[in-house]
């Protein structure tokens, strides 16, 4: 028979070589926790780069669906019934169309001399009637954007969120801007002075 001594020294020894093989084990997974975290962080970044792509291109979708529905168009899809004959209308604005002051595109861009400058009153109305277009295509966006959250506002007027009323003021103002540079234009077509010029002659002319 094995003595206590013995016993306790074969115990032992079993113990060194279970603590020996539960480090191994630990230091195993360690490494291949080290070698699959990069592995687990490039995939979390994969996905991160598809969510950051996919929903820009989502939201725009939602948005030409919505404006789509409500049937508000770009502005230059106004103007026509057909590809020749102008719509009554939006005359002025078929008109603006085809025969707005022409602008050297080559000159501008800096790759040709320069060969003919504007008068100064076509600056005015080319500028004029550029602001008025570009700030209703962005007006049309914030309408679009604003719509996405009508069926939530609906359901809850009490409660709307709070990016509803963002976009729905933003698309207000664009849109007030937008009439404000309209005016500009109809003074300088008109008159033939700047609309500036035209606010200043008379008081009851700057409202």
């Amino acid at each position: 028979m094995r003595t206590e001594a013995e016993c306790s020294i074969t115990l032992c020894c079993t113990l060194l070589r279970l603590l020996q093989s539960l480090s191994i084990s630990s230091s195993r997974r360690k490494t291949t926790n080290r070698q699959l975290r990069p592995l687990a962080e490039h995939r979390r970044t994969d996905v991160a780069d598809q969510a950051d792509s996919s929903l820009p291109a989502a939201i725009e979708r939602e948005v030409e669906a919505a404006l789509g529905d409500a049937a508000i168009y770009e502005i230059g899809s106004y103007g026509w019934l057909n590809e020749n004959d102008a719509d009554p209308e939006y005359i002025g604005h078929a008109m603006w169309q085809v025969d707005q002051p022409s602008i050297d595109h080559n000159a501008l861009l800096g790759e040709s001399p320069v060969r003919r400058r504007p008068k100064d009153i076509e600056k005015e109305i080319l500028t004029a009637g550029e602001d008025f277009c570009g700030l209703m295509l962005a007006s049309r966006l914030s309408i679009g954007l604003m719509l996405l959250w009508t069926r939530q506002a609906a359901k809850h007027p009490l409660h709307a969120s709070p990016i509803f009323w963002v976009h729905h003021t933003d698309a207000f103002l664009k849109l007030a801007i937008a009439s404000d540079r309209l005016r500009d234009l109809l003074i300088v077509a008109c008159t033939g002075t700047s609309a500036k010029s035209y606010k200043a002659k008379y008081k009851r002319n700057r409202l």
